[in-house]
């Protein structure tokens, strides 16, 4: 009985971080915005941010290696990001450069 009641709470407090992971990912994706290298030219490298799946081919692991990367973004500070490597397979990956703009543009 107590395994089981364990495993249910590990169960529970699993899925409570993904979903609130799942929240924050979503309000990030606001704030952090892709922007061509060439405009980011005035803005504060910041460093690399890297994205990675597999779980998905295409669709949607693409468009989640690219949460992963800016959610990256958004810890270290970071307004803008711009791709250097996008790709689908096994793993899908996404790779960038962040940057921090001020202001925002």
């Amino acid at each position: 009985m107590f395994k089981l009641e364990s495993a249910y709470y590990c169960l529970l407090i699993l899925s409570c971080s993904f979903s609130g992971c799942s929240s924050m990912a979503q309000n990030t994706l606001s704030r952090v915005q892709e922007a061509d290298a060439r405009k980011l030219v005035a803005c504060q490298f910041l460093g690399q941010v890297y994205g990675e799946s597999y779980r998905y081919f295409t669709g949607p692991g693409l468009e989640m290696v690219k949460e992963h990367a800016r959610v990256q973004a958004s810890e270290i500070g970071a307004s803008h990001v711009t791709w250097l490597q996008v790709q689908t397979g096994f793993p899908s990956l996404a790779i960038a450069r962040a940057y921090r703009c001020d202001p925002v543009f």
